[in-house]
């Protein structure tokens, strides 16, 4: 089992798309970290999905999802700032003690939930 203390769960994203990201944070960050995709893991709950050595599949889908876990606000805030613009931007969201134990496929319909819901807010 991996123990990745820090790095980033993605959804959607094709291997050409996950080195443009990985090369951008590590512009900035010279710490370890994995980017691991959830493609194909979805009735997996996000724990088991960072915490597993399977090779991970890269593909572009929709939603575009990353989720953080490990960093700290700075650092979340520097590759939200710095987050490359040649490739979708995506729904953003943290690892929580809530959502850890969820599903991906639940986490992934509250996020564009939540985000149907920012959109309705904003256009009001």
């Amino acid at each position: 089992m991996n123990h990745v203390t820090k790095g980033l769960c993605v959804y959607g994203y094709n291997q050409e798309d996950i080195n443009v990201i990985q090369h951008a944070i590590s512009s900035f960050n010279d710490e370890p970290m994995q980017i691991i995709s959830a493609i194909g893991m979805t009735d997996q709950t996000v724990d088991d999905i960072i915490t597993n050595d399977d090779d991970h599949h890269f593909e572009d889908l929709m939603p575009h999802i990353v989720l953080f876990f490990g960093f700290d606000d700075t650092q979340i805030s520097s590759i939200l700032r710095y987050f490359p613009s040649e490739v979708p931007r995506p729904i953003f969201c943290c690892l929580t003690p809530t959502n850890q134990h969820w599903p991906f496929r639940k986490l992934m319909k509250h996020l564009i939930e939540e985000e149907k819901e920012m959109h309705t807010r904003t256009e009001q």
